[in-house]
């Protein structure tokens, strides 16, 4: 997770702009709500008063409608503004880049660029062996705003302008755009996002056809079956028998999560002022999905033919591991060690601030008896999901020096004994 340096100034969300267009206020579900606001508040508030979060805005819709849109604790430090959902904006950082996945798109349902086309080519110059696709996938070193490039050089103008006109405002999403740091946007806007993207007719028509739409869910990415992996534009996530897909977002002071259930037209919006921990997003995360997405049993579908790991296999993953280069969109949750025990009959015992125990699986992988945690070894690293873990090499290191140190003072003190 990468905090703010002590000392450093969070910047405050910046205030709404103006607007001349004329935009209806999100269709709000009318069931029963009372008991999911009351199981918020008390989560939300008990993790703004341990934390250095000031503020969050959460919106959750479900088929067609927003089934809650709210706002917790203050704009920033010292203010006693509160979260408003409508008008509280938040800088998105690295989810930035949604928008201009979806400007992307647009080009490809218009036939300007392919998804597999070279990205030099796009350009209009010497071919950089890297795919449109790869782009939206996230897999790449390339520069982040590679993409912007490919948008604004073959619509014709900036690609903050092209999202502006062809994104926001198709979707009214009146209380977004960019400044001098990237994109902001509100909880409200999101929610319009995110009924366009659950493939809502009317939402979704305004700016990409159901079946591109579609298309930006499906994988095209994994490190082996039994992971999620990446499609265009979100990282995949498999949880309580449920798939999904999720985008993660963080700039200075700032963090962001998306995630959505396409199966049911489901998903939620958060943003919060300040930089919290993995602890924070797990908690949040998983107590948020799981009174929405229960528990459902799934059958457990032939992955491959491989074998389950065995206590060899076991043995070799026994390490200490920090987290790669962040491959993919989803990195909040993920904290930035882990260790890995081996157990009886080769299961694994894996710590990352939690404990959980991994049984070996036929197809090659570890997993949890709840199915929401998936192991593999790969080349010696541990992939989880899109995630790739390093071994710890410098960690083994300073290790085996705290051993030697160790034996020396033991040698030192045998010595002194035999002189006395």
């Amino acid at each position: 997770m990468f905090c703010l340096p002590v000392g450093a100034q969070q910047r405050p969300p910046v205030g709404a702009p103006t607007s001349n267009v004329e935009v209806n206020t999100l269709p709000l579900a009318r069931p029963d709500t009372q008991a999911l606001e009351d199981f918020l508040s008390g989560l939300i508030g008990g993790l703004l008063r341990s934390s250095n979060v000031e503020g969050l805005s959460l919106v959750i819709v479900k088929g067609g409608d927003v089934l809650l849109a709210k706002g917790y604790g203050v704009t920033h430090s010292g203010s006693s503004e509160p979260i408003d959902p409508e008008l509280t904006q938040f800088h998105l950082g690295s989810m930035s880049g949604l928008m201009t996945d979806v400007a992307a798109m647009q080009l490809v349902e218009q036939g300007r660029i392919l998804l597999d086309e070279d990205v030099g080519a796009a350009l209009g110059e010497r071919d950089r062996k890297i795919s449109i696709g790869d782009l939206l996938i996230g897999r790449t070193k390339a520069d982040p705003g590679l993409l912007d490039s490919v948008v604004a050089h073959v619509s014709g103008e900036p690609a903050q302008t092209y999202v502006r006109d062809h994104i926001l405002a198709r979707l009214g999403m009146t209380h977004s755009g960019f400044d001098g740091t990237g994109f902001v946007t509100t909880g409200g806007d999101m929610g319009r996002f995110m009924l366009a993207m659950l493939n809502d007719d009317a939402a979704s028509a305004k700016i990409l056809q159901p079946t591109t739409v579609e298309q930006m869910k499906q994988m095209q990415f994994t490190h082996h079956a039994a992971l999620a992996g990446l499609t265009y534009g979100f990282a995949e996530m498999q949880r309580n028998g449920w798939r999904g897909v999720q985008r993660d977002g963080e700039s200075e002071g700032f963090q962001a999560r998306l995630v959505m259930i396409p199966e049911i037209r489901t998903g939620y919006f958060i943003a919060i002022n300040g930089n919290a921990d993995p602890g924070f997003w797990r908690t949040l995360d998983d107590a948020l999905f799981d009174h929405l997405f229960p528990m459902r049993e799934t059958e457990e579908l032939a992955i491959s033919s491989l074998p389950a790991p065995t206590a060899s296999n076991g043995n070799e993953a026994a390490r200490t591991y920090a987290l790669g280069a962040r491959a993919g969109y989803d990195f909040l949750r993920a904290p930035r060690a882990l260790r890995i025990r081996t157990g009886a009959s080769g299961s694994l015992t894996l710590w990352d601030g939690e404990t959980t125990i991994l049984q070996p699986h036929a197809g090659g992988f570890w997993r949890s008896a709840n199915g929401n945690i998936r192991v593999v070894l790969e080349n010696g690293d541990i992939v989880i999901d899109t995630r790739v873990y390093k071994r710890d090499e410098m960690l083994l290191v300073y290790i085996g020096l705290g051993a030697l140190a160790a034996l020396g003072l033991l040698g030192f003190a045998a010595y002194r004994i035999m002189r006395a």
